[in-house]
C-alpha cells in the first residue's frame, strides 16, 4: 500500500508538472495569437481609413481647384470688361460651373460694396438685387433645376462664409454646419477662397456641398460584416454617415466624457491616427474605431475618416483558434496524463 502510494504520489507530480508546463506553453502561444489578431485588424482598419481619407481629401479638393480657377478668371476678365458687363460675366460663368458639376449644392460669390464696378446703387432692386445692389449672386440647384437666390446683402457680408476667408487671407474651409433646405436640415461644407486686386481684398468666391457628396464613398467603406465608414469634423460632428440619422449629430457633445478622457479631437487637431474601443450606441456591440485625420488644401482645416467594425467579427479567427487550442488541450491533458500513467504506475 505505502509502494502504491509512492508512485500514486509519483505521477500526480509528473501529470501536475507537465501540465503546467503545457498549459504554461499554450497560454502564451494563445495570448500572442490573439494579440497578433487584433493588431493585424486593427492595421486593416487603419489602412481603410487611411484609403478613404485620401479619398475624402482628394473629393474636397477638386471643388477648391475649381474655384481658384474660377477665381482667376474672374479676376482677369473683369480687369479688362466694362463696369456694366461685368456682373453678368460672373453670373454665367457661375451658372456654367453648376450646370457641369452636379455633385455640388451651391457656388457663389460675394463682393464688397461697390468693389466689383462701383454700380452698387444702379442694380438697386434689379433682379437677383436687395435694395442695396450689392453683388452676391448664389447659384444653386433644387429639384433638378438649376437657380439664383438674391441675397440679404448686408446680413450675409457678416456671416461666417465671408468674414472668415476675408480674414484668413487665403483658401478657407468652413467647419460644417447644419443647415434647413426644404424643411430638411442637412450638413453643408463651404470653401471659399479671397478675391482680390493689386493686393487689395474685394470680395470671395466660394462653393457649398451637402452631405450627399461624401454618402458614395462612405457607403462604399464595408470592413468587416456589420462594419462602416463615417465622416468626422474636428469639432466633433459627423458629416456622413451610412445611417442617415445620424448625419448632424456631434460625438464631442453626446459622448463628452468618453472623447475627452481619450483625446480624441487632440488627436485630429494634431493630425495623429486614433484607435479606440467602446460599445456602440447605435448597435449596442463592442466596437473597434479606427480613425485618420487628414488636411483639406492649404485650409490647415482638419477632419478624419474613421472606420468601425464589431469586436466579435475582428476577432473571429482568435475566437476559433480559441476553440482550436481548448481541444487540443483536452487532448494534450489526455495524452499527459497517460503517458505519466503508464510510465509511473506499473501494468
Amino acid at each position: 500500500m505505502k509502494f502504491f502510494s509512492i508512485k500514486w504520489k509519483l505521477f500526480l507530480r509528473v501529470f501536475i508538472s507537465a501540465t503546467l508546463v503545457f498549459f504554461t506553453a499554450m497560454s502564451i502561444i494563445f495570448y500572442n495569437v490573439n494579440r497578433l489578431t487584433k493588431e493585424s485588424a486593427i492595421n486593416y482598419l487603419e489602412n481603410k481609413s487611411l484609403e478613404y481619407a485620401g479619398q475624402i481629401r482628394e473629393s474636397l479638393e477638386y471643388p477648391l481647384q475649381d474655384i481658384s480657377v474660377l477665381k482667376k478668371s474672374i479676376e482677369t476678365v473683369t480687369a479688362s470688361i466694362p463696369n456694366e458687363k461685368k456682373r453678368f460675366f460672373i453670373n454665367n460663368l457661375l451658372k456654367k460651373y453648376i450646370e457641369d458639376n452636379k455633385n455640388i449644392y451651391g457656388v457663389w460669390v460675394a463682393y464688397e460694396p461697390n468693389a466689383l464696378d462701383n454700380m452698387d446703387s444702379v442694380y438697386a432692386n434689379t433682379e437677383g438685387h436687395d435694395k442695396t445692389g450689392g453683388f452676391l449672386p448664389y447659384w444653386y440647384r433644387e429639384d433638378g433645376k438649376i437657380l439664383m437666390s438674391p441675397p440679404d446683402y448686408k446680413e450675409e457680408l457678416k456671416e461666417d462664409f465671408f468674414t472668415i476667408p476675408k480674414l484668413n487671407d487665403k483658401e478657407t474651409f468652413i467647419s460644417p454646419y447644419l443647415e434647413e433646405i426644404n424643411g430638411k436640415k442637412i450638413v453643408m461644407v463651404t470653401l471659399a477662397i479671397p478675391i482680390k486686386k493689386d493686393g487689395k481684398f474685394l470680395g470671395v468666391i466660394g462653393v457649398d456641398v451637402a452631405q450627399d457628396y461624401f454618402m458614395t464613398i462612405v457607403n462604399n467603406c464595408k470592413p468587416y460584416e456589420g462594419g462602416y465608414g463615417f465622416l468626422l469634423s474636428n469639432d466633433g460632428m459627423i458629416v456622413a454617415h451610412p445611417q442617415v440619422n445620424q448625419i448632424g449629430t456631434n460625438i464631442f457633445k453626446s459622448e463628452k466624457e468618453f472623447h475627452n478622457k481619450i483625446g480624441t479631437k487632440q488627436s485630429i487637431d494634431n493630425g495623429k491616427i486614433f484607435n479606440f474601443t467602446k460599445v456602440s450606441s447605435i448597435s449596442k456591440e463592442n466596437m473597434i474605431y479606427q480613425g485618420t485625420p487628414f488636411k483639406i488644401g492649404k485650409t490647415g482645416a482638419k477632419m478624419a475618416f474613421v472606420v468601425t467594425a464589431p469586436l466579435n467579427m475582428v476577432m473571429e479567427n482568435a475566437n476559433k483558434i480559441k476553440i482550436i487550442f481548448i481541444v487540443i488541450a483536452v487532448i494534450g491533458i489526455l495524452i499527459i496524463g497517460g503517458v505519466a500513467y503508464f510510465s509511473v504506475i506499473p501494468f
